[in-house]
């Protein structure tokens, strides 16, 4: 999640196999429209302004294609992933499976993960049932939430809103336990209780101990801080339907 002073950035990866949805859900999230055709092929960088505790948050949504041959580029330009798939198709649900395999793959567990289960208004051909989705969630550490982009509006909005504010709350945990960690190492340093790892070296300035402080300190707002260098066609928060 990227900041600056007046606002911050939240990144959301759309994730799942060709026709389950996640463009709708984009869409239906961004607008509360209903997309009813799309390119399958076109990836698609989706932006939108939505005041959250207080601060505004651009939340970027990117809508990708079905193939994912960049899934590594994905998940490292990631805050979060929605990870889409249809109660009518069980092979999109298999993939969901293997997905969570490909996080331990590239060492990306850690990455926050909604897993959504689309077009619960065909009910009569459900295929994949709420409780092993909620089972995979479960085991995987992740999310779970079952929509209908057809229908469903305020809710699946509210839930993908519910879902980036957890994530914002533990990030936020995380920076003040990592900053207090920085500080701890540095008075331990000064006091020649501590001996200075590689990555604390790296921030270990010729001109002394003093500036080794400023030095993390400024080092903690790099974290996590990637440039996304992947070209996507980036489109207005409602596009032309």
């Amino acid at each position: 999640m990227r900041t600056d002073k007046t606002t911050q950035c939240f990144r959301l990866v759309l994730l799942g196999q060709d026709g389950v949805g996640k463009s709708a859900i984009a869409v239906r999230f961004l607008c509360g429209r209903y997309l009813h055709e799309y390119d399958p092929n076109l990836e698609s960088c989706y932006e939108k302004m939505e005041p959250i505790e207080g601060k505004p948050t651009r939340i970027e949504v990117f809508d990708t294609a079905g193939q994912q041959t960049d899934l590594e580029e994905y998940l490292s330009e990631a805050d979060a992933i929605l990870y889409v798939y249809s109660i009518t198709n069980r092979e999109s649900f298999d993939k969901a499976r293997l997905f969570r395999d490909q996080l331990f793959l590239y060492g990306k567990t850690h990455l926050p993960v909604l897993l959504m289960a689309n077009k619960r208004e065909l009910e009569q051909g459900r295929r994949v049932s709420f409780k092993e989705g909620y089972s995979l969630a479960r085991s995987s550490g992740w999310k779970f939430h079952e929509t209908s982009a057809a229908v469903d509006s305020s809710k699946l909005k509210e839930k993908i809103l519910e879902f980036i504010k957890e994530v914002q709350a533990e990030n936020k945990k995380l920076r003040h336990y990592r900053r207090g960690n920085y500080f701890k190492r540095a008075v331990s340093v000064l006091s020649g209780n501590h001996r200075l790892t590689r990555e604390e070296t790296s921030f270990l300035q010729p001109t002394g101990a003093t500036d080794w402080l400023v030095a993390a300190t400024a080092g903690l707002a790099t974290i996590g801080n990637g440039n996304n260098n992947k070209l996507l066609q980036r489109r207005l928060t409602c596009p032309n339907l």
